[in-house]
């Protein structure tokens, strides 16, 4: 009679399980089967097997122990198949969606599918429809029985003839999946004669399934087919009364498993196991592990044994998780902790893998991670996407120079491939594949004649040459990736560029011993996926009859999305290493410290993906019909049973951590930490909080340094400090003693919690009191002044205090601000005697503006060292880029009546005359920012507003500001980091009388052609750019406390100024093109510590 074992989550039924399958083990390793869900819980039940001295062995274990019984499910189902010679390699996850892909587009194009259509544009439908059919096909539907079985909808229908379609595709070229495997060997053991199978299964006694907690319709309907075989089943469960909620899937199950025995000649027998393993944890833990999540578990003492860290960030968390491990590991002065004893236990190890081993690297601590990293977050695969990117962006400089100095492709050593990026600067290159040969090519004609002239250029002129070969190469095999065709041919292009830049012998050129490995095995797991996809890319022309082209993107996107589904390994080879786990990589797996890790809501707990085909509803009636698709309440019981499993791993400590990331305000800690502390007395259990690390210079003492660096900074201090430092050492000796001290003390700062004067607070009385000088009541800003202060404090301090961006790089590129300047004088020549957009036509107007601009560009070009041939095309591209601007501002006006008319350009305030444009309105005061009434605090502006539209009621106004590069979004205005909308607002209503009111002010991108961006009023939604759902566009209360606020801002920013507060504190993250990046040395983490320190 078959059983079914169940109990607490500490109850030892699986001891009972391994001694029970000892007793049956012999020599060939035949008696019995052993069912785990996990590779780490084969793992875990073949050593225990190991450790049991089976009496008849006679001294053979070792050789008995090779080749133990142990499977995954899907690994047993495979193991019969390949001792019946009938396995076949299941097709992997991403030819699945290939497949439905094809299949789908047929049908769509024959008309088949109509409620369908809108959603087969998206990844995210294939993921949905793949689960869908894997879930029907595991309760043993075929496609007629889905579209006969049921009064089904018009998406199901449509969903059935997919299905109809996917099982056809598998029939032509004899394919299988996991499900069809499994429904061979069922209808084979159901079809065999005499109870005998012809296989290995007729040696079986005993089949145990243990640890899960539910199983799918096709693996209960095999049970059932191997206790019809006469097999002896025990399936051992997790259940309890008092938290049954956690347990609803085992429940589930077990109720499964009993219908399976409905009308049969036999039944389950039952055991509820009592005993519990008390013995190997602490009291703490054990109290934890019986108790979490019951909501009447009485509340009880901790100890240290339980503990919660808080760290800013996820790579601070992995830090000091390191240095807990490398605490313990010192501790253990008898060495009998083995470091496969300590496990830390991650909801999704991919996101923080480079974290580990960054930081178990520098401390010396050997880690195992079980699943391996994903082939998509490897170096060599990034490497792909960053190529693709180039054509992606439009052949943009940043991608191609980001190229250019990979390692894995060598263009040359570090200072060529510097020099190469300096001539690219220099040619004035931006983006465009074209654009790239001509401004190079026309940069060598300029060379040439320099060196004809008998200047020293030669050395550059030939690097130039070097490097238009390089390109040319480059661009031209690229050119090949970024074609349309067939995934086939694809993978071949991909496969041949990796062949013509011999990646597999460079990579052995640049990496050291430690990833050597890891990379040259991504090589060849990629490699060998291409082939995989040329083989399978056969299949899909065969089928559709046709060379299907599809784009690039399409192609890397398919890449992606198989290249998630490969792991590269840690190792072949196991050794002592602290292991990373997935929750249930854990189930089952005892440590004796655990560290739980990422506890952040929407982590973990996880709320799982986006369904794109059922609704709640509709999920419902899939459950009745046996289709089981988690609804949100299951989800998270789930994820509380995974939780409830890591936890109970832990024997003699639990360390739960969270990075909580406290720059954002959407993100908090998991619920599970709350979960924890409520079932402990009030501040039993002791929470950390770390804002710096633990060592901090001065204040360490030796045991605290856990790494070299630490190491050596303890060792300078004390041999600085001792009294007869001055006799060991020469002054030359003591010279460098000091300088690196000092650097040391400075580091100490750095990484402290609040912001020093190395972090840009100015602490001198004599400098202060010359910055308030400076900075006098009287001065006028201009407003890119305080915008500048506002993105960046540092960066002010460096660029208008110490003027350290007055060097030039040497360039023959038309630089931004005279680009810029460019589009400014055409439009303000354009507007000035503009009659309107009803009354001049477009035609018309786009003639004039080839007239001014050439009148403007004719003026401009003799004050330019520029090559003719590279001016001719910046002329191009100025006229293309306006003429298109004008056309889409005649669109737009028609939509608006023609109400609008552009009306003050370039209207200025606070300027001098020198600086004012004729036939505008100017105003000669600057416009004023008081702190008070009073006027304790004045804060005066300058400056010019491209552009006022005024109604032709000459009611309302509009500002808009010429923008060539990003724009700036509405979230910048509210912040606090973008001021100049604001201050043109109080402009314009000086400018043009405070009887017309400002409907809003925008940035209009010239490029883009669109002018959205900015803040907007709601009392005339007929003349702004944005609808009322907006964001940025807002009420009249909403319109003045922005207003306010940016005042406030402003006056907060000047009293900072005056008052030498300059810190490493960007509004934003630091952008890579900041100049004083190398000043600053701006680390996020560190920064985001000491903001937090200043909230308290």
């Amino acid at each position: 009679m078959p059983e079914i074992l169940y109990g607490p989550m500490l109850s030892t039924g699986r001891d009972e399980l391994i001694k029970l399958c000892a007793k049956l083990l012999n020599f060939r390793g035949t008696g019995f089967a052993y069912l785990v869900p996990t590779i780490q819980l084969k793992k875990e039940v073949e050593n225990a097997l190991i450790n049991i001295k089976i009496s008849n062995c006679n001294g053979q274990i070792g050789t008995a122990m090779q080749k133990l019984p142990i499977y995954l499910f899907d690994g047993f189902v495979n193991e019969v198949l390949k001792d019946w010679l009938v396995y076949q390699a299941p097709i992997p996850v991403y030819q699945q969606r290939l497949i439905l892909k094809t299949v789908t587009n047929e049908l769509l194009k024959s008309g088949q599918l109509s409620y369908l259509q809108g959603m087969v544009k998206y990844d995210g439908f294939y993921s949905s429809l793949l689960k869908w059919l894997k879930e029907v096909k595991k309760i043993g539907k075929r496609p007629e029985d889905w579209l006969t079985m049921y009064p089904i909808s018009k998406k199901e229908r449509e969903l059935g003839y997919i299905y109809q379609k996917y099982e056809e595709f598998l029939d032509i070229y004899d394919l299988v999946d996991e499900e069809r495997n499994y429904e061979i060997l069922i209808n084979r053991i159901q079809n065999s004669s005499n109870g005998s199978t012809g296989s290995f299964l007729d040696y079986l006694k005993l089949i145990v399934i243990d640890g899960f907690y539910k199983l799918n319709q096709l693996q209960l309907r095999l049970v059932k087919a191997l206790i019809e075989q006469g097999k002896e089943v025990i399936v051992h469960t997790f259940k309890e009364e008092e938290r049954s909620q956690l347990f609803l899937s085992s429940n589930d199950m077990i109720h499964q498993l009993q219908q399976l025995a409905h009308n049969e000649d036999w039944d389950w027998e039952l055991k509820k196991l009592d005993e519990l393993d008390f013995k190997s944890r602490t009291e703490t833990l054990n109290h934890l592990c019986c108790n979490l999540f019951n909501l009447s578990a009485p509340k009880k003492e901790g100890d240290e044994t339980v503990q919660i860290l808080y760290t800013p960030d996820p790579y601070k968390e992995i830090e000091e998780i390191g240095r807990w491990i490398k605490r313990i590991l010192l501790e253990d002065t008898e060495n009998r902790l083995k470091l496969d004893d300590i496990a830390i236990i991650l909801r999704n190890v991919s996101f923080y893998h480079f974290y580990i081993e960054e930081v178990f690297r520098e401390l010396g601590i050997p880690y195992q991670i079980s699943a391996g990293v994903e082939l998509s977050r490897t170096p060599i695969f990034k490497l792909i996407l960053k190529l693709y990117n180039i054509f992606f962006e439009d052949w943009s400089r940043e991608s191609v120079v980001e190229i250019l100095k990979s390692q894995y492709l060598q263009f040359g050593d570090e200072k060529t491939t510097e020099l190469y990026e300096q001539l690219i600067l220099e040619a004035g290159v931006i983006k465009g594949h074209n654009e790239w040969l001509k401004k190079l090519k026309l940069y060598r004609t300029y060379l040439r004649k320099e060196v004809s002239k008998g200047s020293e250029n030669k050395e550059k002129l030939d690097l130039l040459t070097q490097l238009e070969e390089v390109l040319i190469d480059l661009f031209n095999r690229l050119s090949i990736l970024a074609q349309p065709k067939s995934l086939l041919d694809h993978s071949q292009a991909l496969l041949k560029f990796f062949a013509a830049y011999r990646l597999d012998q460079q990579i052995t050129k640049i990496c050291d011993q430690e990833i050597l490995r890891r990379d040259l095995l991504s090589l060849d797991y990629l490699q060998q996926l291409l082939l995989d996809m040329i083989q399978f890319g056969l299949l899909l022309e065969s089928y559709q009859n046709k060379d299907k082209k599809i784009s690039a993107k399409e192609f890397i996107s398919f890449l992606k999305q198989a290249a998630d589904e490969l792991h590269i390994p840690e190792s072949d080879v196991e050794y002592d290493a602290v292991q990373i786990l997935t929750p249930s990589q854990s189930r089952g797996r005892s440590f004796k410290h655990v560290f739980i890790g990422g506890l952040l809501e929407g982590d973990f707990p996880w709320y799982g993906e986006k369904d794109w085909l059922f609704k709640p509803e509709e999920r419902k009636i899939l459950k009745e019909r046996g289709i089981y698709f988690k609804q949100f309440y299951e989800q998270l019981e789930e994820e509380r049973l995974f939780f409830l499993e890591a936890v109970c791993t832990a024997k003699e400590s639990l360390v739960l951590t969270c990075p909580t990331l406290e720059t954002e305000e959407s993100v908090q800690p998991s619920s599970f930490i709350q979960e924890v502390l409520n079932i402990f007395k009030e501040r039993s259990i002791k929470e950390n909080s770390i804002l710096t690390n633990r060592f901090q210079g001065a204040e360490s003492i030796l045991k605290e340094a856990l790494t070299r660096r630490e190491l050596d900074e303890i060792f300078l201090r004390e041999l600085w400090e001792s009294d007869n430092v001055e006799e060991v050492f020469s002054f030359e000796e003591l010279a460098r003693l000091q300088d690196l001290y000092l650097r040391g003390e400075i580091v100490k700062f750095r990484e402290g919690i609040e912001f020093s004067r190395y972090d840009g607070i100015l602490e001198q009385d004599d400098i202060i009191k010359k910055l308030k000088k400076i900075y006098h009541p009287e001065r006028v800003y201009s407003i890119s002044q305080i915008n500048d202060y506002a993105l960046c404090p540092f960066q002010y301090y460096c660029k208008r205090i110490l003027n350290l961006d007055k060097v030039e790089e040497p360039t023959l590129r038309l630089e931004p601000l005279d680009l810029g300047n460019l589009y400014h004088q055409i439009l303000f020549l354009f507007f000035k005697d503009f009659p309107g957009f009803k009354e001049e036509p477009l035609d018309t107007a786009l003639n004039r503006l080839k007239e001014v601009a050439d009148e403007v560009m004719a003026k401009y070009q003799p004050g330019l060292n520029l090559p003719s041939g590279l001016w001719a095309i910046y002329r191009e591209e100025v006229l293309e880029n306006l003429s298109r601007m004008i056309s889409y501002e005649y669109e737009e006006a028609s939509k608006q009546n023609y109400q609008l008319k552009p009306t003050f350009l370039e209207a200025s305030f606070g300027l001098k005359k020198d600086y004012q444009e004729k036939g505008t309105v100017n105003h000669p005061e600057p416009v004023i920012i008081h702190k008070d009434q009073d006027g304790e605090i004045v804060v005066k502006f300058s400056g010019k507003i491209d552009r006022i539209d005024i109604t032709q009621d000459g009611k309302f106004l509009i500002i808009y500001d010429y923008k060539l590069g990003g724009r700036k979004g509405y979230d910048e205005i509210k912040e606090g980091i973008d001021l100049q909308l604001p201050i043109y607002i109080k402009a314009a209503q000086i400018l043009c009388g405070q009887d017309k009111e400002v409907l809003g002010a925008g940035y209009f991108s010239l490029l883009r052609c669109e002018r959205k961006s900015g803040i907007w009023r709601d009392i005339r939604k007929d003349l702004i750019p944005v609808t009322s759902r907006s964001k940025n566009c807002l009420t009249d209360e909403d319109w003045r406390t922005l207003l306010d606020k940016a005042d406030q801002m402003i006056i907060e920013y000047i009293t900072n100024i005056r008052s030498g507060y300059f810190p490493v504190n960007p509004a934003k993250e630091c952008p890579d093109y900041c100049r004083f990046k190398k000043i600053c040395r701006y680390e996020p983490s560190r920064i985001r510590r000491k903001k937090e320190f200043l909230r308290g």
